[in-house]
């Protein structure tokens, strides 16, 4: 199974998996070698209906891979009038929706998928579906899915990194503990398991704990924008505000659209009692998206300690 990276909460990371064909083949193309490949794409003719669907998806997974979501959702609109039960298509459409951030559009394709769908592919469309109800934090919908999912593979370790998730959004904090560690004793090299065990440590305030499993996924060379942010907010839990900021600049240095590390940033700052600093760090935090992930705490940093900034 293949598995696209969704962040669902500050330090946990879940998955869901994308369609039959990926996006591989389109890196590295300048975008004048898209569109001659497009143009060699349009102009081809094909003796059966099968080419010329894949000829057709990975012309819209070339769009997908630059963003341009409508223009994939189209061709596979199109698809899907000539081949109304074919579970695949709805099932990469269900995808683009995701990433468009149209997750009931998505949940819809999913659930006609899986109407379709053959046995073996249940366990990936109900990842999916997943995902999209955690998208909109209808996490019990999300919860119920995996458990269908679990039911078929108890092993496979994207239904148990999700299972862990998910059942922490709910408050089983016990039980997400257990597929965490699940994940580790089957597969040790599996770094979002240790990055997820990370973050369940910092919850009891096991920061000791927490930054073991970090330094894991760091030395490792991996998700290194999640993992040193995850890091920072242990470190400034320790006392430890220099290595905090520099674990917080390295991270926003690999991924600079994440605003929870602004959000981390501006504590750290708070901390210093550098409050210009900090403001400037939750006004870019709520710029790059927080309070529709996260919800309105980035608000009463700003209400609380921007006043104190503007007043000295």
């Amino acid at each position: 199974m293949k598995y696209y990276l969704l962040t669902l909460s500050f330090f946990t990371i879940s998955f869901f998996s994308i369609g039959q064909v990926g996006k591989q083949h389109f890196y590295d193309l300048t975008e004048e070698q898209v569109n001659y490949y497009i143009d060699s794409l349009n102009q081809l003719e094909f003796d059966n209906e099968t080419d010329r669907i894949t000829n057709e998806v990975d012309k819209s997974l070339i769009y997908s891979y630059y963003n341009d979501y409508q223009k994939a959702i189209v061709i596979m609109n199109d698809l899907i009038l000539f081949h109304p039960k074919d579970y695949k298509l709805y099932h990469q459409r269900g995808n683009y929706h995701i990433e468009s951030n149209h997750h009931q559009k998505a949940i819809r394709d999913f659930s006609t998928a899986l109407i379709y769908a053959p046995d073996s592919a249940y366990v990936e469309i109900l990842v999916n579906r997943a995902a999209a109800f955690s998208h909109i934090r209808q996490f019990d919908k999300a919860y119920n899915d995996l458990q269908k999912a679990y039911a078929k593979d108890s092993t496979d370790l994207g239904v148990l990194n999700n299972l862990g998730t998910v059942s922490d959004e709910l408050g089983r904090k016990e039980e997400s503990f257990i597929y965490f560690n699940k994940i580790i004793e089957l597969d040790p090299t599996f770094m979002p398991g240790y990055l997820n065990l990370g973050f369940k440590y910092q919850l009891i305030g096991e920061h000791e704990m927490a930054i073991e499993q970090f330094n894991i996924v760091i030395e490792n060379s991996q998700y290194l924008g999640l993992s040193l942010n995850n890091r920072a907010y242990s470190r400034l839990q320790l006392g430890d505000v220099k290595g905090a900021y520099e674990d917080v600049m390295k991270s926003l240095y690999v991924d600079d659209t994440n605003s929870y590390a602004f959000r981390n940033l501006a504590l750290i700052y708070i901390e210093m009692k550098d409050y210009e600093k900090a403001c400037e760090a939750i006004d870019e935090s709520i710029n790059k998206g927080f309070i529709p992930r996260y919800g309105n705490e980035i608000v009463d940093l700003k209400n609380k300690y921007c006043e104190i900034s503007s007043t000295q």
